[in-house]
Protein backbone atom coordinates (compact mmCIF):
# COMPACT_ATOMS: atom_id res chain seq x y z
CA UNK A 1 0.00 0.00 0.00
CA UNK A 2 1.56 3.32 -1.04
CA UNK A 3 1.50 6.55 1.01
CA UNK A 4 -1.26 8.24 -0.99
CA UNK A 5 -3.51 5.20 -0.78
CA UNK A 6 -2.97 4.91 3.00
CA UNK A 7 -3.60 8.66 3.42
CA UNK A 8 -6.83 8.48 1.39
CA UNK A 9 -7.95 5.40 3.30
CA UNK A 10 -7.41 7.16 6.65
CA UNK A 11 -9.24 10.23 5.32
CA UNK A 12 -12.23 8.13 4.24
CA UNK A 13 -12.38 6.35 7.61
CA UNK A 14 -12.25 9.65 9.50
CA UNK A 15 -14.94 11.13 7.24
CA UNK A 16 -17.21 8.19 8.03
CA UNK A 17 -16.70 8.60 11.79
CA UNK A 18 -17.15 12.38 11.81
CA UNK A 19 -20.12 12.40 9.45
CA UNK A 20 -22.43 11.44 12.32
CA UNK A 21 -20.59 13.59 14.88
CA UNK A 22 -20.40 17.01 13.22
CA UNK A 23 -23.41 19.28 12.66
CA UNK A 24 -21.84 20.98 9.67
CA UNK A 25 -25.16 22.62 8.72
CA UNK A 26 -25.18 24.51 12.05
CA UNK A 27 -21.50 25.34 11.58
CA UNK A 28 -22.12 26.59 8.05
CA UNK A 29 -25.01 28.83 9.11
CA UNK A 30 -22.89 30.20 11.97
CA UNK A 31 -19.94 30.72 9.64
CA UNK A 32 -22.08 32.82 7.31
CA UNK A 33 -23.47 34.83 10.23
CA UNK A 34 -25.63 37.72 9.01
CA UNK A 35 -24.93 36.80 5.37
CA UNK A 36 -27.11 33.68 5.78
CA UNK A 37 -30.36 35.57 5.14
CA UNK A 38 -28.92 37.13 1.94
CA UNK A 39 -28.65 33.67 0.34
CA UNK A 40 -31.67 32.22 -1.48
CA UNK A 41 -32.91 28.84 -0.20
CA UNK A 42 -31.21 27.12 -3.17
CA UNK A 43 -27.94 28.98 -2.47
CA UNK A 44 -28.19 28.06 1.23
CA UNK A 45 -28.57 24.35 0.37
CA UNK A 46 -25.65 24.44 -2.05
CA UNK A 47 -23.49 26.40 0.40
CA UNK A 48 -24.14 23.89 3.19
CA UNK A 49 -23.23 20.93 0.96
CA UNK A 50 -19.99 22.65 -0.12
CA UNK A 51 -19.24 23.83 3.44
CA UNK A 52 -19.61 20.24 4.70
CA UNK A 53 -16.80 19.16 2.40
CA UNK A 54 -14.70 22.23 3.24
CA UNK A 55 -15.04 21.71 6.99
CA UNK A 56 -14.44 17.98 6.97
CA UNK A 57 -11.42 18.28 4.70
CA UNK A 58 -9.93 21.12 6.77
CA UNK A 59 -10.48 19.40 10.10
CA UNK A 60 -9.58 15.91 8.93
CA UNK A 61 -6.37 17.06 7.29
CA UNK A 62 -5.27 18.50 10.64
CA UNK A 63 -6.07 15.25 12.44
CA UNK A 64 -3.98 13.27 9.98
CA UNK A 65 -0.89 15.28 10.93
CA UNK A 66 -0.83 13.72 14.37
CA UNK A 67 1.24 10.65 14.96
CA UNK A 68 -0.43 8.17 17.30
CA UNK A 69 -2.82 10.66 18.92
CA UNK A 70 -4.53 9.85 22.20
CA UNK A 71 -7.77 11.70 22.90
CA UNK A 72 -8.26 12.32 26.63
CA UNK A 73 -11.58 13.49 28.05
CA UNK A 74 -10.96 16.40 30.43
CA UNK A 75 -14.46 17.49 31.45
CA UNK A 76 -17.65 19.19 30.42
CA UNK A 77 -19.52 22.37 31.24
CA UNK A 78 -23.22 22.88 30.48
CA UNK A 79 -23.99 26.11 28.64
CA UNK A 80 -27.07 27.86 27.29
CA UNK A 81 -28.34 25.40 24.67
CA UNK A 82 -25.06 23.51 24.38
CA UNK A 83 -22.46 21.67 26.43
CA UNK A 84 -18.76 22.44 26.25
CA UNK A 85 -16.66 19.26 26.20
CA UNK A 86 -12.95 19.71 26.86
CA UNK A 87 -10.47 17.16 25.57
CA UNK A 88 -6.72 16.93 25.26
CA UNK A 89 -4.94 15.40 22.29
CA UNK A 90 -1.64 13.89 23.30
CA UNK A 91 0.97 12.78 20.76
CA UNK A 92 4.53 11.56 21.30
CA UNK A 93 5.73 15.10 20.49
CA UNK A 94 3.02 17.45 21.78
CA UNK A 95 -0.27 17.94 23.53
CA UNK A 96 -2.99 20.54 23.15
CA UNK A 97 -6.55 21.28 24.17
CA UNK A 98 -9.53 20.75 21.88
CA UNK A 99 -12.97 21.91 22.98
CA UNK A 100 -16.19 20.77 21.34
CA UNK A 101 -19.43 22.75 21.63
CA UNK A 102 -22.08 20.04 21.57
CA UNK A 103 -25.85 20.17 21.28
CA UNK A 104 -28.31 17.40 22.03
CA UNK A 105 -30.12 16.12 18.95
CA UNK A 106 -32.50 13.13 18.88
CA UNK A 107 -30.70 10.64 21.15
CA UNK A 108 -27.19 11.77 20.28
CA UNK A 109 -24.84 14.72 20.58
CA UNK A 110 -23.55 16.76 17.65
CA UNK A 111 -20.57 19.10 17.56
CA UNK A 112 -21.59 22.61 16.51
CA UNK A 113 -18.09 24.07 16.86
CA UNK A 114 -14.55 22.91 17.51
CA UNK A 115 -11.96 25.05 19.25
CA UNK A 116 -8.30 24.14 19.03
CA UNK A 117 -6.33 26.00 21.70
CA UNK A 118 -9.10 28.65 21.97
CA UNK A 119 -9.30 29.18 18.19
CA UNK A 120 -12.83 28.47 16.96
CA UNK A 121 -12.85 26.80 13.56
CA UNK A 122 -16.33 28.25 12.86
CA UNK A 123 -15.15 31.79 13.78
CA UNK A 124 -12.13 31.32 11.54
CA UNK A 125 -14.38 30.32 8.62
CA UNK A 126 -16.68 33.29 9.39
CA UNK A 127 -13.76 35.71 9.04
CA UNK A 128 -12.70 34.12 5.74
CA UNK A 129 -16.26 34.15 4.35
CA UNK A 130 -16.79 37.76 5.49
CA UNK A 131 -13.66 38.80 3.58
CA UNK A 132 -14.72 36.94 0.45
CA UNK A 133 -18.27 38.32 0.54
CA UNK A 134 -17.02 41.88 1.13
CA UNK A 135 -15.00 41.64 -2.09
CA UNK A 136 -17.41 39.66 -4.24
CA UNK A 137 -20.90 38.32 -4.70
CA UNK A 138 -22.61 35.29 -3.23
CA UNK A 139 -22.42 33.64 -6.65
CA UNK A 140 -18.65 34.32 -6.81
CA UNK A 141 -18.23 32.67 -3.38
CA UNK A 142 -20.26 29.64 -4.45
CA UNK A 143 -18.34 29.36 -7.72
CA UNK A 144 -15.05 29.44 -5.83
CA UNK A 145 -16.30 26.72 -3.48
CA UNK A 146 -17.61 24.64 -6.42
CA UNK A 147 -14.17 24.72 -8.01
CA UNK A 148 -12.52 23.56 -4.79
CA UNK A 149 -15.13 21.18 -3.39
CA UNK A 150 -17.72 20.54 -6.11
CA UNK A 151 -18.16 17.15 -7.65
CA UNK A 152 -17.71 15.48 -4.28
CA UNK A 153 -20.37 13.07 -3.16
CA UNK A 154 -20.67 14.44 0.37
CA UNK A 155 -24.35 15.28 0.31
CA UNK A 156 -25.50 13.14 3.23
Amino acid sequence: MNGDHLHNQKLSELEAVLKDFLDTDAMGRAALGDHWTQFSPAQQREFLALFRTLFQRTYLQKLLFFEKPVFDYVGETPGDGFTRVDTKIVTPKDEFMVTYRMRAAAARWLAIDIQVEDLSLTDNFRQQLDRQLSKGSIEALLESMRKKFGGQDDTA
